[in-house]
C-alpha cells in the first residue's frame, strides 16, 4: 500500500502480507478504495503511521471498497489493521468499510490511535480484541465521530466497540455505535480517565453480554461525560467519580436502566433543557438523582425531562437538586 505523500486509487484487489509505514513528516496519504478489497493475511497490519504530523485519509469513491482480513488469526497483540502511533498523526475515513472479519486477537482493537481519528463516512465492524475495545481504542489521542457506523465490535473485557482510556478524549457528533459486545464492562464504550463529549449522533443497544456489567451500553469510570444532544439507547454506568453534565437535547432512554445516580457519581444539569430532551433515571431511594450546577439551578418545572426507571420512584427536588423517592402503593 501506499507510504509516500499523494493521492492513490487502487485498480484491484490487493493481498497484504507485509505492513506499510508513513514515517516522512508532514507526509498527507490519501488512498480512494475505488470499490476494491485489501486483505490482510496472518500476521500483518495494513497501515502504522509514525510521521510526525503525518496523516492518512481513506475514501471509496465508488461505494463498495473494504479493507478486511483474511479468516486466520491475526497474530498481533494490538492493532490489527490500523495503528497510529504519533500524537501529533490523523488518521481521517471517508468512506469504505473496515472489517476485522471476526479475527481474533490476544490483546488490544483493530484500530488503534495516539493521534487524531476522525469518521467523517464509511463503517468500521467486526473487531476483535482481548482486552481494551474491539473496534477501536484510543489510549491517549482523540476520536472524532461525524457519520458513518462503528458496529459489532467485541472484547472479552472492556469497550465492545471502543475503549478511550489515559486522558483520551471521544467526540460524538453525528454517526451510530450499535451492536458492541463485552465480556466485562461497556458493551459499546468503555472509558477511564477520559473525556466524552455528545452534541449529536446515536449509541444504540449493545449485545447483552453473559455479565451483568456487560449489559451496560456504555461504562465510564472516572470520566466527565458532557451530552447537549444525541441519542444513548440506556444503561450509561458511571463509576469511579464519574460525572454527567447534561443540556440541551439530551436523550438517555430506551433501557430497563437508563442513567445511574450511584453516590460515586455525580449528574448534573449545566444549562436549560428543552422540549427534546429525555432522560432516564435508575438509583436507590433517596438518592441524590440530578444536581444544579454553576452554570445552572434546577426548578420543579425540570422534572418533566427526568423519568426514574422504577414505577415505584417519583422525583422530589429539595435545595436544588433532584432525588429518588419512593412511592408506596395504596393508602
Amino acid at each position: 500500500l501506499p507510504t509516500a505523500e499523494g493521492n492513490y486509487y487502487l485498480t484491484k484487489n490487493v493481498t497484504v502480507t507485509g505492513q506499510s509505514t508513513i514515517s516522512a513528516e508532514g507526509a498527507d496519504v490519501v488512498l480512494d478504495l475505488n470499490g476494491k478489497t485489501v486483505t490482510a493475511s496472518g500476521n500483518t497490519r495494513n497501515y502504522v503511521l509514525t510521521g510526525a504530523n503525518a496523516s492518512l485519509s481513506i475514501t471509496d469513491s465508488v461505494g463498495t471498497g473494504k479493507i478486511i482480513r483474511s479468516s486466520s488469526d491475526s497474530g498481533l497483540p494490538f492493532a490489527s489493521t490500523i495503528w497510529n502511533n504519533n500524537a501529533t498523526g490523523t488518521v481521517n475515513l471517508y468512506g469504505g468499510v473496515i472489517d476485522g472479519n471476526k479475527v481474533s486477537s490476544t490483546a488490544n482493537a483493530m484500530i488503534i490511535t495516539n493521534g487524531a481519528f476522525n469518521i467523517y463516512g464509511g463503517t468500521i465492524r467486526n473487531g476483535r480484541g482481548g482486552n481494551f475495545g474491539g473496534n477501536i481504542y484510543v489510549e491517549n489521542g482523540k476520536l472524532d465521530i461525524y457519520g458513518g457506523c462503528v458496529e459489532d465490535g467485541y472484547t472479552s473485557h472492556r469497550g465492545g466497540n471502543i475503549s478511550v482510556n489515559a486522558g483520551a478524549v471521544l467526540n460524538i457528533h453525528g454517526g451510530r455505535i450499535i451492536g458492541g459486545d463485552s465480556g466485562n464492562w461497556g458493551g459499546n464504550i468503555y472509558a477511564l480517565g477520559a473525556t466524552v463529549n455528545m452534541t449529536g449522533g446515536e449509541v444504540g443497544e449493545p449485545v447483552i453480554g453473559a455479565t451483568a456489567n456487560a449489559h451496560e451500553n456504555i461504562s465510564l469510570h472516572k470520566t466527565i461525560l458532557n451530552m447537549s444532544a444525541g441519542y444513548i439507547s440506556g444503561y450509561v454506568d458511571m463509576v469511579e467519580t464519574s460525572t454527567a453534565n447534561l443540556s440541551g437535547s439530551a436523550k438517555i432512554y430506551g433501557g430497563s436502566t437508563n442513567l445511574q445516580a450511584k453516590p460515586e457519581a455525580t449528574i448534573k444539569v449545566v444549562g436549560a433543557l428543552n422540549k427534546d430532551a429525555k432522560i432516564g433515571l435508575s438509583g436507590s431511594n433517596g438518592a441524590v438523582a440530578v444536581q444544579s450546577s454553576d452554570t445552572y439551578t434546577l426548578q420543579a418545572s425540570d422534572a418533566v425531562y427526568f423519568t426514574p426507571d422504577l414505577a415505584t420512584q417519583q422525583l422530589e427536588l429539595r435545595d436544588g437538586s433532584f432525588y429518588l423517592k419512593y412511592t408506596p402503593e395504596g393508602c
